[in-house]
């Protein structure tokens, strides 16, 4: 398999799917996990996880993982016809269960904000902590939901600044390394420890691994073959949970790869469906079906600007001053300041 373009923790993939960072666009390899957040956004079909399963000691929440809050037509176009990723746990005393289901709730919820105000997606969640979670798991749940909100707001902190850098899209290991050593800073000085190693333990092996398979890719001293040997090395010496991730990641591809062949074959929505069911079950189509419609819904809205702004581009009589406003004036006019920043680096990429 080729190398594709992979965004490490991206608030961007977060809009899309359930991630956050800045744009590194580097080739990535073929063995990206699913449990990062950046892997949504990197991939075209996500494998099912176990969304509906308590992963910690304690009592899954009645209901915690069923479905949305709010009956469905409250729901914004990217929660429409899904359920809750991720369950909400409590102990025996009624304390709230911080672990990696407790961070895909918040995502699930704030993937809205592709479709919505910020405030109102979080309003949302909030919503549905209170509701779905005995006190003291509530107002404990509410905390680290204060604490994740500040951890997003710094990360879109950090995006805004790289988008305005050249270097920000960077081949350079180094690069990355500075990146990332950035990014587990932010997440230290808003998260608590707890916080962090339940939320991003996983996604920070995973980083590292990375980091130094692009490094052990980039040395000029290695051979073809020590560089294979390397890295056999380095994937042996994984936690065995990422190296299930990985392996389960392969199976996510290969049917990335039919759902494409399928398509160009004509196959309508019924044999898609069917595929998905026979290798991921009910909820992970769900899920895949709802990441169709996010970008589809994308995918339409991009296409509607595009049409306007070559109008205003080939419009005679305008000074550049005049068109530049203009300009500026159509993007807000379709895209929220997160998607704003996500269209001017396609366009930059692209060269748009």
């Amino acid at each position: 398999m080729q190398p594709r373009p992979f965004a490490f923790a991206m608030i961007f993939a977060g809009l899309a799917s359930a991630g956050a960072g800045v744009f590194l666009v580097l080739g990535a390899p073929d063995d990206t996990p699913d449990a990062p957040a950046a892997q949504a956004a990197a991939s075209d079909e996500i494998p099912a996880r176990a969304a509906n399963t308590a992963t910690a000691p304690g009592a899954a929440v009645p209901g915690a993982g069923d479905d949305t809050s709010g009956g469905a037509a409250a729901r914004p176009l990217p929660l429409a016809g899904t359920r809750v990723d991720g369950r909400l746990s409590t102990d025996a005393d009624g304390n709230l269960v911080i672990d990696r289901d407790l961070r895909r709730v918040f995502d699930y919820f704030l993937v809205a904000t592709a479709a919505e105000p910020y405030a109102q997606s979080a309003a949302r969640l909030q919503a549905y902590l209170a509701e779905r979670l005995p006190e003291p798991a509530a107002g404990q749940a509410a905390a680290v939901l204060e604490q994740y909100l500040q951890y997003k707001a710094r990360l879109f902190e950090m995006e805004s600044r790289a988008l305005q850098d050249p270097g920000s899209v960077s081949g350079d290991p180094e690069h990355l390394a500075r990146h990332l050593e950035t990014l587990a800073r932010v997440r230290r000085e808003v998260l608590t420890p707890e916080v962090v190693t339940a939320f991003f333990a996983e996604e920070e092996a995973y980083d590292r691994y990375i980091l130094q398979r692009y490094r052990i890719l980039a040395d000029p001293r290695l051979t073809d073959a020590q560089k294979a040997e390397q890295l056999v090395i380095l994937k042996a010496a994984l936690p065995a949970e990422l190296q299930d991730s990985l392996a389960r990641t392969h199976g996510s591809q290969t049917l990335s790869e039919r759902t494409r062949v399928l398509r160009q074959n004509g196959a309508d929505a019924a044999e898609i469906r069917r595929l998905r069911l026979a290798a991921v079950g009910a909820e992970g189509t769900e899920r895949l079906e709802s990441l169709d419609r996010q970008r589809e819904a994308w995918e339409t809205r991009l296409a509607r600007y595009h049409a306007e702004k070559a109008q205003l581009l080939a419009a005679d009589g305008l000074a550049e001053t005049d068109r530049a406003a203009a300009l500026d004036a159509l993007l807000a006019r379709h895209f929220s300041a997160r998607e704003q920043l996500r269209v001017r680096a396609l366009e930059r990429t692209s060269g748009q």
